[in-house]
């Protein structure tokens, strides 16, 4: 059968210091040919029942290897289990704790490089800003991870969502990483649950790592922070001097 088209559904890399084809790992949806997942020089085909199978076996030994009952990766979605994969094997735990809204942060990027970002209240945020000031900022704002949904159609179906549901629904919790109160998994329902409730006492799943190890950081005194900060102002001295130039 010939497929009408492709779709890729993730794409990434491993290392294994090899040349041919590299650590490619790219999972295609070939419509009316089912799913192929590459790795290295290598294709695998499934049927969607098949690589439904095959995506649990995954995930179930991932939960064996992990081995530890103080660490429960069903509170997480896949999508987040894999934007925090280089960290899982420093997990030490997880548990679910109160924080008030107005304590946490969020990770605003900017349009350009993902690197680039400051951390924000909530209240300055750019979704609790759609939210209770209709700023249509929101709307051209950048975000990983729903390439199918634009942003108001997203919000709107979670607004929807909470309003018949509740939080937590399903127990999708709003997620911080270790000693940082930065929102890293639930960011619109936390603005969402700031703008109709006010500053209310949520349950949030806190994940924490081993001692010594700070590398998932993204506030303030961070190795990232520091990056984006010198290079920041790296680019700002250089448009000063080219300024100067042409005075």
């Amino acid at each position: 059968m010939s497929n009408p088209g492709v779709i890729f559904l993730n794409t990434t890399s491993i290392d294994v210091g090899r040349i041919i084809c590299g650590g490619r790992l790219q999972i295609e949806d070939n419509i009316g040919e089912a799913i192929h997942v590459h790795y290295q020089n290598m294709r695998f085909d499934f049927s969607v029942e098949g690589f439904l199978q095959f995506a649990n076996a995954i995930y179930g030994s991932l939960k064996e290897l992990l081995g530890d009952e103080n660490i429960n990766i069903d509170l997480m979605s896949w999508e987040f289990l894999f934007e925090i994969k280089e960290h899982l094997k420093h997990l030490l735990s997880t548990e679910i704790v109160d924080r008030e809204l107005d304590e946490l942060r969020v990770a605003v990027y900017s349009n350009g490089p993902k690197s680039l970002y400051k951390v924000v209240k909530l209240i300055d945020s750019p979704a609790y800003k759609y939210s209770v000031e209709a700023d249509e900022g929101f709307l051209e704002y950048k975000q990983d991870g729903t390439p199918t949904i634009n942003n108001k159609d997203r919000f709107d179906a979670l607004l929807k969502s909470i309003g018949e549901n509740g939080y937590p629904y399903r127990d999708r919790y709003i997620t911080v990483l270790g000693s940082e109160n930065i929102i890293r998994d639930g960011y619109h329902r936390a603005a969402i649950l700031r703008s109709k409730n006010g500053n209310i006492n949520i349950p949030v799943l806190k994940i924490n790592f081993k001692e010594n190890y700070g590398k998932y950081k993204l506030g303030e005194g961070s190795s990232m922070f520091k990056r984006t900060n010198w290079l920041l102002r790296k680019i700002k001295n250089k448009l000063t001097r080219n300024l100067i130039k042409k005075r």
